[in-house]
């Protein structure tokens, strides 16, 4: 294996990475061995430069930055009465911007995926620990679970 600097050679493959800025997006590279750098055993090698360099040109931008979920304000715990609304709400942040799941004692509540969860009509089988799930493809994170108490 030869290793220099962004180029990796192994066998007869060479991977060239845009580590630390040393390469540039969109640009053009023109790599050249001179003869003496690498040496055959048969002394076959003369070297590549001019019309037979290598080139390559590398992509037109570099992937986007991401930001994982970040809760910024959790939900609170709420006490109704049996037939009354709940309301929780959390405000989640991240680049893209992360999709939302509910959870009901560890249990997605499917279709809850807003910032802002009502639950309508509670009775007592809705009382528990709720929390909400922010994800996206940098990451994801989650609320502090709170309770929802039925009188």
């Amino acid at each position: 294996m030869f290793h220099f600097y962004p180029v990796l050679i192994r066998g007869n493959a060479a991977t060239i990475y845009l580590h630390h800025n040393l390469l540039e997006y969109g640009r053009t590279y023109r790599v050249q061995i001179d003869p003496g750098v690498l040496a055959v055993a048969d002394g076959s090698f003369t070297g590549f430069s001019g019309k037979s360099a290598w080139t390559f040109s590398t992509k037109a931008s570099g992937p986007r930055a991401g930001l994982a979920p970040l809760i910024l304000s959790h939900p609170t715990a709420v006490t109704v009465a049996a037939g009354e609304t709940a309301t929780f709400s959390v405000t989640a942040a991240g680049i893209p911007r992360p999709a939302l799941q509910w959870f009901k004692n560890g249990v997605a509540l499917p279709g809850a995926t807003m910032a802002t969860l009502q639950l309508e009509r509670v009775r007592a089988g809705d009382a528990g620990s709720y929390r909400v799930a922010a994800t996206n493809a940098s990451g994801s994170a989650t609320s502090r679970p709170v309770a929802l108490r039925v009188k």
